[in-house]
């Protein structure tokens, strides 16, 4: 079985600053962005599909999805 890390493999990491939204009840949420940089063994024509695991401090564990599709990506990067 092959894994990802033969394609592709995080090299940086970024998180911003939390920042108040309210919804539509009024209730304060906070967001933040995040960004994460890869290392990957083929061209940008490579249409990464990323798999992010969010672990909460009561157990819960939230699953998204991102697709990269960078077409502004360089050679390598993603």
């Amino acid at each position: 079985m092959e894994f990802a890390e033969k394609y592709a493999f995080p090299i940086e990491g970024q998180l911003g600053t939390a920042f108040p939204r309210n919804n539509d009840f009024g209730e304060v949420f906070y967001l933040r962005w995040g960004k994460i940089r890869f290392d990957v063994h083929w061209g940008p024509e490579l249409n990464i599909k990323v798999l992010l695991k969010i672990y909460r401090s009561d157990g819960v564990c939230e699953h998204f999805v991102v697709d990269t599709e960078e077409r502004r990506a360089q050679w390598n990067h993603h």
